[in-house]
């Protein structure tokens, strides 16, 4: 039996949880894919589903980080001030919880 084309999906996801605890409006910001981030609205949640092409999803991660809109702070993704860096994986299905909270919450 042969088969055609390369060997598993075409394309790779990121499929992401957002949980905003701080009181007010921030923006998730990736490395690579939306320009303009994603606007979680205060004290509420947004699923983001990332699509990548399989060449360019092996290649490198995807980094994160959070502000708040209003004062422009850095802000915590599950309990660090950092960047978070995720790897785009074969099944759309799996959900990475992100909670964003204000540092020293």
């Amino acid at each position: 039996m042969l088969l055609d084309g390369p060997l598993g999906p075409d394309e790779h996801y990121i499929t992401l949880l957002l949980h905003n605890k701080v009181g007010r409006e921030i923006r998730v910001q990736p490395s690579r894919g939306r320009k303009g981030g994603y606007v979680v609205p205060k004290s509420a949640f947004l699923k983001v589903s990332m699509i990548f092409p399989k060449s360019s999803a092996v290649s490198e991660p995807v980094t994160f980080d959070a502000k708040d809109l209003e004062t422009e702070n850095d802000l915590e993704i599950n309990g660090d001030v950092k960047k978070v860096s995720i790897r785009p994986e074969e099944f759309p299905d799996e959900v990475i919880n992100m909670t964003i909270t204000a540092p020293g919450e």
